[in-house]
């Protein structure tokens, strides 16, 4: 199908597994089934090492498909021969069960990665061993993936300044990091996602975002989660080109780190290797720190044997409480770490500047004063526990259809006028909803009756119709694989119009809108301040504008 297919065109897949390695050698759009028709799976299980999908075009997407138990590589973006191609685009994929890395670019491609489920891939030790491999890469982004267990580093990148943007993914449960950026990695803003226990196989370098002699200029809105040894570990600038005006640590979330929630290393002169070209200097704000069994920010003097460490971050309206230490700084310079909240009003403790702090310790060289004396939020009086859900998704979906009825046998003389008094699902069946096993689809599936008054020559009559069965299957995001999730609908029915078709038949206009949501339970702690204030009372005469317009109340 792909060799016949011209240049440009599109191969659409239909369901079923296809035991076979693919070569996309043209721009082409390859595209699996609507996921309410199946799934297409391209199983490489026992063929040779080479990449289940193999691309050396640009302008090629690939989407709806599952390639999955290759014995290399899962999706390879060009080779040696066939670099710096464009407009690659992955999307709504899912790549499991690869020996080696899921997606790979070793040729300074542009690609974008969205919405792909990639799990459990670099099952073999090799330097391959990552969700999606980047080196070296064009202008890349990644966003809105789900990237699961055991891929070693859910995402790795080194070596480009072409640009790469790192934004709303999911990561979990992985070997060695979440984030990965090494040697030479620049120009890059990771942004908004949701990291969770990763670093499995602990060691220095190991963490939720691990930057090695590379920059994230941006790193914000992330969540890090338990991982080990750290939240965010950066040791070592990229070897060359200009010092960025800012490096920003913002709005972060990192908490249930084994070490410390931020580790910062910039070398300096006297060791082995040579200098960093400039300091590691990022402005750290906003972030919550918190129950990290380390350090809230370790400012470290040595790093693998190489000491006279020269980073120097700066903190301001930071959260950090509850860590073994607040920040612990082992250079020369002192750590500019004014206006933050370290877990009580009476700031953190130091043994000389601050003996009666009750919070967060801090080292020495961290220049601490003022301190913020209540956390961002004020105290609250209680804490409530608040049981909802929380919708991850949603959709509309509306339809209409004609009912027509005949009704003479209780009809006498000719039909008149004609009403729909009301549309109602059935309360004997059931709104039934379903989520349909190993693919992205929900069924929906009611009941419903309407209700007419007639008027004939013997006056006005009532006619309420039997059940009138519904069903449908719906397309959802990936999010509808998640066990943790669940489907619901909301149904809204109405007719809009009947009329009378000839003597005694009756046709009717039946609208049902379907707003579809995949939800899922949660439990709140909400703080509340106090009770609400008691309202003014009423003014009698006056008039109190509505929200529908001019009208009024009096």
């Amino acid at each position: 199908m792909i060799d016949a297919a011209p240049p440009g065109g599109t191969v659409n897949v239909a369901p079923g597994i296809y035991h076979e390695q693919l070569v996309i050698n043209k721009a082409l759009t390859l595209t699996g089934p609507d996921p309410s028709m199946g799934e297409a799976i391209v199983d490489a299980a026992g063929a040779a090492a080479a990449p289940t999908l193999l691309i050396t075009s640009s302008q090629v997407t690939v989407k709806l498909l599952t390639l999955q138990e290759g014995p290399g590589r899962g999706i390879q973006i060009g080779t040696t021969g066939f670099f710096n191609l464009e407009d690659i685009v992955i999307e709504r994929c899912t790549i499991r069960e690869h020996d080696l890395s899921g997606i790979i670019n070793v040729t300074s491609s542009a690609m974008e990665v969205v919405g792909c489920i990639i799990e459990n891939n670099g099952k073999i030790p090799s330097f391959e061993r990552a969700g999606i491999l980047l080196r070296p890469h064009g202008v890349t982004t990644i966003t809105a993936n789900n990237i699961y267990q055991n891929n070693g580093d859910g995402i790795y990148a080194e070596g480009s300044n072409s640009g790469l943007l790192i934004e709303n993914n999911t990561i979990e449960d992985e070997l060695a990091s979440g984030i990965t950026l090494a040697w030479d990695e620049q120009n890059v803003t990771i942004k908004n996602n949701s990291i969770r226990n990763c670093g499995l196989d602990g060691d220095e370098l190991k963490g939720g975002i691990v930057i090695i002699q590379s920059l994230a200029e941006i790193i914000t809105g992330n969540t890090i989660e338990d991982c080990r040894e750290r939240g965010i570990v950066w040791v070592w600038v990229p070897s060359a080109g200009p010092e960025p005006a800012e490096i920003l640590i913002t709005n972060n979330r990192i908490s249930g780190s084994s070490h410390d929630a931020i580790y910062l290393f910039s070398q300096g002169p006297g060791s082995f290797i040579p200098p960093d070209p400039y300091a590691l200097k990022p402005l750290i704000t906003g972030n919550l720190l918190k129950e990290n069994s380390g350090a809230g920010v370790f400012v470290a003097n040595a790093f693998l044997g190489n000491p006279t460490g020269t980073a120097n971050p700066h903190l301001e309206d930071n959260s950090i409480e509850g860590n073994g230490w607040g920040v612990y700084n082992e250079t020369a310079t002192t750590v500019d770490a004014v206006n933050n909240w370290w877990g009580e009003s009476s700031g953190p403790f130091h043994p000389l500047l601050n003996p009666d702090g009750t919070g967060n310790p801090v080292s020495d060289r961290v220049d601490f004063i003022p301190w913020k004396e209540q956390p961002p939020l004020p105290p609250f009086a209680e804490t409530v526990c608040i049981k909802a859900d929380k919708v991850y998704w949603r959709c509309k979906h509306y339809s209409a259809s004609e009912e027509e009825v005949d009704l003479s046998g209780t009809a006498q003389g000719e039909i008149v006028e004609i009403h729909c008094a009301e549309v109602s699902l059935s309360r004997q069946h059931p709104v039934a909803v379903k989520k349909i096993k190993k693919t992205e689809r929900v069924r929906v599936s009611f009941f419903y009756r309407y209700t007419l008054r007639y008027l004939d020559r013997s006056g006005w009559k009532v006619y309420v119709s039997p059940p009138i069965p519904y069903v449908k299957n719906f397309n959802g995001p990936p999010l509808v694989r998640d066990q943790r999730i669940r489907a619901a609908v909301d149904i809204y029915l109405d007719c809009p119009e009947c009329s009378v078709s000839s003597d005694h038949r009756v046709t009717c206009c039946i609208s049902k809108t379907i707003i579809m949501q995949l939800l899922s339970s949660v439990t709140l702690l909400v703080p509340a301040y106090g009770f609400c204030p008691e309202p003014e009372k009423c003014r009698e005469g006056s008039c109190l504008p509505t929200l529908y317009g001019s009208k009024s109340l009096k």
